[in-house]
């Protein structure tokens, strides 16, 4: 036995009852063997697979298995690409459809049909010996310790520093374990509430609205604090002279128009002005101020 990877599954029926099914593959040598639970113990599921050489990384997406090898990964029968210089794969499950594989310093977005997820990759610092996803971190053992960063937006969030680990394991939201082969560390997260709040200052609004997504708050203090900080960002867009990214998020929002016209002090009268208003806009001239316009322009006819 090489290598095992559990996948349990849950079902609800239209009359609304529950049911979890377990499949279970287990690598043994260049054969990957398949299970279910039924009656408290695990079953043939199949016939036994022969995979080319032997499995050092699984992982179960769906009805799609995905293993890494010691030079290139595969989905089942289908050939992804090379594992880079570093030969040793890494596969680290993000959802039911999508994984994080790894290439030299990279980890690549791979759908269940073997299709890029995204355009671009997360880039490291070193080669990663394996990577742990606590939505939305992803957290890579590197030589030297702990480097965490984000999918979407592409960030470098921290690194922290740890002798040679080894093992990671993700207990739950916000509770990571690691071991090397003498010590065990726990890495624990902020509350989400101050991570949010510190986000915002930095301007960082994508993230500070995952995180606000995946909270535990009511779905009405929720849906109030997305959009406190949707507003926040469509007008930091626009001071960022962002004028067609800003006006989208004003139409997502239902902004009042009367609101988005006011960013262009020229196009109202004197007295409703407000000089401290003023103060924050950027100054527009010439082709800024003209796209400036044009992006108002599409956002008065959109929502007219």
């Amino acid at each position: 036995l090489s290598w095992s990877v559990l996948f349990p599954q849950r079902h609800t029926s239209l009359t609304g009852e529950t049911s979890v099914t377990v499949r279970m593959c287990v690598a043994v040598k260049r054969r990957l063997q398949l299970y279910y639970w039924k009656n408290n113990k695990f079953l043939e599921l199949g016939e036994d697979l022969t995979v080319p050489d032997i499995p050092r990384a699984l992982a179960w997406c769906n009805e799609v298995l995905c293993v890494g090898f010691k030079g290139d990964y595969i989905l089942l029968k289908k050939d992804l690409f090379p594992t880079g210089k570093h030969l040793e794969p890494s596969i680290t499950k993000l959802s039911d459809n999508t994984f994080a594989l790894g290439k030299d310093t990279q980890s690549i977005f791979m759908d269940t049909e073997g299709n890029l997820a995204l355009k671009y990759a997360v880039k490291w610092t070193d080669v990663p010996t394996v990577i742990a996803y606590d939505e939305p971190y992803l957290l890579a053992l590197l030589s030297e310790g702990v480097e965490v960063r984000t999918i979407e937006p592409n960030l470098f969030i921290q690194s922290v520093v740890v002798p040679r680990p080894r093992m990671v394991f993700r207990a739950k939201r916000g509770l990571v374990y690691l071991a090397s082969t003498a010590q065990v560390w726990c890495l624990q997260s902020l509350p989400l509430s101050r991570q949010i709040h510190v986000l915002l200052d930095q301007k960082q609004f994508q993230l500070a609205l995952k995180l606000t997504n995946i909270s535990d708050e009511s779905d009405e203090e929720k849906d109030k604090n997305v959009f406190q900080i949707q507003t926040l960002f469509a007008f930091d867009l626009f001071y960022n002279k962002q004028f067609h990214e800003s006006m989208r998020e004003f139409i997502k929002l239902g902004t009042d128009p009367y609101d988005v016209i006011r960013l262009f002090p020229d196009l109202i009268p004197q007295e409703s002005r407000s000089s401290q208003d003023q103060e924050r806009l950027p100054k527009l001239q010439d082709r800024e101020l003209e796209n400036g316009l044009l992006a108002l322009i599409e956002f008065l006819t959109e929502v007219s």
